[in-house]
Parts: structure tokens; C-alpha cells; sequence
């Protein structure tokens, strides 16, 4: 929501330490604690937004800082950079019934819930214009701090109720966890061959138990769970599978039974018939 305000914060800042050579000791430990999450996590390759998480409240606080100093900067240029975005976001509004035929997926409320959240956003963005000024009285500034926060708390409710239409199945683990509990799959005999690190996270939450991922140290597993079909992405692959009914539209995986039996009489040939090891 304060991309604009992000952008002016990072140009500003760049160009006076250009000028300065200088940085307050806070802006640098502030730098520090959000690059940090975000540069570590990119080279260990293992992005989650709980990981960046913590990079959040660095960044808010130079923002901060910046709307704090606009009187030593154009103040004025800032607020038409936030009036032209926010005016910008309620262009969609007026799009809604060409926009629905391309992107509903089948709900209508799609695309008219997903507009509604963006004006939202520049709702946000246009009282922080309109704020974004010598405060006159200082009693008055919680009030009008708080009121650019209503919008994008607003957005957050309102995307609680359509998120599940951006997704071609429930990516919380939650249905997962539960089409398991009907089916009575026995949790200590089941494995994660290759799922969605969040899902499988998710559903391990909703299962209040940790299921194991498939290796050596699971052959002896009756069930498995992986979203590959057919059970090719697992290794080492001595062993058949047949698939188990389950509910792979809403839950994005595939189950199935590991015939542990039919690996100790040999690989098969394309025919069904048992090879003989040599």
C-alpha cells in the first residue's frame, strides 16, 4: 500500500547520501535488520512471508522517518506522486464487467471483490496525501495516522472472504488435513513425497502432527502424498503404488497406497510381468 512512499524514501535517501557521504547511525542499523531477512533468505533459497516478516517494522520506520522530514523536501511533490497512484487504483472500478469474463474462473465476485481491495489501497494512499503535511496540532496526529490504517485493514477483511478464488485448491493444508481425518488415514503410516513446503507445513498444523517426508528411512510407509501423479518423483523407487479415492481437485495432491509386496519380486516390465534380477 505505501509503494509510493517506499520509492520516495529510497530515492531521497540515496540522493542525500550521494550528497552527504553520511547516514544517521539509526537509517543503517534500520537498512541493516530489513536487508539482512530479505538477502538471507534469497540465497538460502527458502522464502516464506513468516521469514520476511521480521523485515517489516525496519521498513515502516524509515518510511516513517521520511514523512517525519518531509518539511526539509518537497512536500508537495510527494503528495502529487500519492494523489496520481491512488487515483490510479480506482481506475479497475470502472473496468469490472470487462475485466470479469477473463479472470472470474467461474465467481463473479472475483474480479469485483479483487477491484474493490485495490481502491481500498489507493483509498489508503489518498489520506496519506492528504496527511502528508506540517501537522498543526500535534494532538490531532494518532487520529490521522490511524485513519490511513482503516482502508487496508478494511482490504484485509475483505480478502480473508475471496482468497480462496485465486487458487485452483485450498493452499493452507487445511482441506488436506481434513479430507486425511475422513478418510481414517492412519498418520503414522503416511509420507510427503514432494508437496508445497507451505501446504505441508499447513496441513502438519491442522493434523497437529509432523508428517515425515518420503527417503530411505520411510520404506516401510503404507501411504504416501505427493503431487506428481503415479508416484514418479519418488526415489528410490523399488516399489509399486496404487492410487487411494481422494479429493485432488480441492487439495492439489495425489494419495497413494505403496504395494511394498510387489518390490521384492522384482521390477516390472511394461507388460505387468515380473523381471527376473540378474
Amino acid at each position: 500500500p505505501w509503494t509510493v512512499v517506499f520509492l520516495w524514501s529510497s530515492v531521497h535517501g540515496a540522493i542525500g547520501l550521494f550528497r552527504t557521504r553520511f547516514a544517521p547511525e539509526s537509517t543503517w542499523y534500520l537498512t541493516g535488520w530489513a536487508g539482512f531477512c530479505l538477502l538471507f533468505f534469497s540465497l538460502s533459497r527458502s522464502k516464506l512471508p513468516g521469514y520476511i516478516l521480521p523485515a517489516l517494522p525496519a521498513l515502516v520506520l524509515i518510511l516513517a522517518h521520511s514523512l517525519t522530514a518531509v518539511r526539509s523536501i518537497p512536500s508537495w511533490l510527494l503528495r502529487v506522486a500519492l494523489w496520481l497512484f491512488s487515483l490510479l487504483l480506482f481506475v479497475p472500478l470502472a473496468f469490472i464487467e470487462f475485466l470479469s469474463p477473463h479472470f472470474s474462473r467461474g465467481n463473479p465476485r472475483f474480479v469485483t471483490g479483487v477491484c474493490v481491495i485495490v481502491a481500498l489501497i489507493g483509498a489508503a494512499n489518498l489520506l496519506l496525501a492528504f496527511f502528508a503535511r506540517p501537522v498543526s496540532k500535534k494532538e490531532f496526529l494518532p487520529l490521522r495516522a490511524g485513519t490511513c490504517v482503516v482502508p487496508i485493514l478494511a482490504a484485509a477483511i475483505l480478502a480473508y472472504y475471496i482468497a480462496p478464488s485465486f487458487f485452483k485448491f485450498d493452499p493452507s493444508g487445511k482441506t488436506l488435513a481434513r479430507q486425511l481425518q475422513s478418510q481414517n488415514i492412519p498418520l503414522g503410516e503416511l509420507a510427503v513425497g514432494w508437496m508445497n513446503r507451505g501446504q505441508h507445513y499447513g496441513m502438519n498444523f491442522y493434523l497437529h502432527e509432523e508428517i515425515k517426508d518420503w527417503n530411505q528411512d520411510s520404506l516401510g510407509k503404507e501411504y504416501v502424498l505427493t503431487d506428481v501423479p503415479l508416484c514418479r518423483n519418488l526415489t528410490p523407487v523399488p516399489f509399486a503404488c496404487e492410487p487411494v479415492p481422494f479429493n485432488e481437485e480441492q487439495t492439489g495432491v495425489f494419495l497413494y497406497h505403496i504395494l511394498m509386496g510387489r518390490s521384492r519380486q522384482g521390477p516390472r516390465s511394461d507388460d505387468g510381468k515380473v523381471q527376473k534380477k540378474e
